[in-house]
């Protein structure tokens, strides 16, 4: 469906729709577009922020592809840390060093135990405060072209959205067709919701383009992801 920008909802993309540092690009030869700033959760209304959004030039941008991380910014991670009792962390590991004064792997063991527990049951609250419909989590994604003042309304649902451990969010919404060609030049970018009014919509991201690559021979094609270590965040390990 169309909407016009702003109507029914409490955003405004801006003149121009272009978002301010997310459309930066790094220096001539450098490493291309630079990582999306993570916007701090008082700016919208999601129970994550946006990491990352991407279409592919090989099906001419048909669908973007969003991930996001429960964590957020650094006014959520602050909430969940206060959840999981960082404060009593230290008191912890004195506790456990006074049960096994002679083992110090049981009392590191033990002790990284329970701050993971800790923070996994913090992120579920954290996600679980900003969920508006618990069960019936849906999302509503809006793509602005650069240049136009209105918006092509998309969605997802519960079953197009992967969730791990309460933290790492991946979902898919379907371009418009009338958007495609501007998301396959890389002029488009896209806000999310949790209603079709776009109420408390995340602030704009860029869809980046994902190149098509040419393999000779219709050869193998080889897919990797990596993760940095993040200590008590399980799926960071």
């Amino acid at each position: 469906s169309r909407r016009r920008a702003g109507a029914g909802g409490d955003f405004e993309p801006g003149p121009g729709l272009e978002p301010g540092p997310e459309r930066r690009r790094a220096a001539p030869g450098g490493p291309g577009p630079l990582a999306t700033p993570v916007h701090a959760s008082a700016t919208h209304a999601l129970p994550f922020a946006l990491y990352h959004a991407f279409c592919a030039a090989a099906d001419g941008c048909a669908t973007a592809t969003f991930i996001g991380q429960v964590e957020g910014a650094c006014d959520a991670r602050r909430r969940v840390l206060d959840r999981a009792g960082v404060h009593d962390w230290p008191r912890w590991r004195d506790e456990f060093k006074r049960e096994t004064p002679t083992c110090v792997v049981c009392v590191k063991s033990k002790w990284k135990t329970k701050v993971r527990r800790s923070v996994a049951a913090a992120l579920k609250a954290e996600f679980d405060s900003r969920v508006l419909a618990p069960g019936a989590f849906e999302l509503r994604c809006a793509f602005y072209a650069a240049g136009r003042d209105d918006a092509l309304i998309a969605e997802t649902t519960l079953e197009a959205v992967y969730l791990r451990q309460k933290s790492t969010v991946i979902f898919e919404c379907a371009v418009p067709e009338a958007m495609r060609a501007a998301a396959a030049a890389g002029r488009v970018v896209a806000r999310v919701s949790q209603n079709a009014e776009m109420n408390g919509a995340h602030p704009a991201v860029p869809v980046l383009v994902q190149p098509a690559i040419a393999w000779p021979d219709d050869g193998p094609r080889v897919g990797a992801c990596a993760w940095v270590s993040g200590g008590a965040y399980l799926d960071r390990d």
